[in-house]
């Protein structure tokens, strides 16, 4: 009130849109008593949410969403260290074959024992430079460590 007059409140917003939206009642009663004790309505909360989440959207690199939040880079770089991981584990897979057609105690066994365990050291560590190696070499690789290491003890 002004001088008597009751004038109206101003608006928040400059071209309102009313959008109906469905939430679970437990998370919405909770956000409810949360605004109520902090004194804002639960529509400002969610206009600040929308408001931040357009900005970290479009803070973003434009290839980000492209690569899974890589960089053009960093993607290519992950893409070619997933190849070599997989021909490095497949060339583990050979030497194991070639190893294991040697008799155990033979020179030929024990040069391509060692040639398998350089090639699974290799392996072991292109694996813990890629964000997500692929489950059906990682597989392959921990079984083959297992026999590795069973075969020492």
């Amino acid at each position: 009130m002004y001088g008597g007059v009751w004038l109206p409140r101003p608006r928040k917003l400059n071209n309102p849109v009313v959008v109906p939206i469905v939430l679970e009642f437990e998370p919405y009663s909770k956000l409810k008593d949360i605004c109520e004790a902090i004194g804002i309505s639960v529509s400002e909360v969610i206009r600040n949410l929308i408001d931040e989440f357009i900005a970290s959207y479009y803070s973003q690199p434009v290839e980000a969403p492209v690569a899974g939040g890589l960089s053009a880079k960093a993607a290519l770089t992950e893409k070619l260290n997933k190849i070599d991981f997989c021909e490095e584990v497949a060339r583990a897979m050979s030497l194991k074959k070639i190893r294991d057609k040697h008799g155990k105690g033979t020179i030929d066994w024990y040069h391509f024992n060692n040639k398998l365990r350089k090639s699974l050291r290799r392996a072991v560590s292109l694996a813990r430079k890629l964000k997500n190696p692929p489950k059906k070499f990682m597989d392959i690789l921990m079984k083959m460590i297992e026999e590795e290491a069973s075969g020492i003890l």
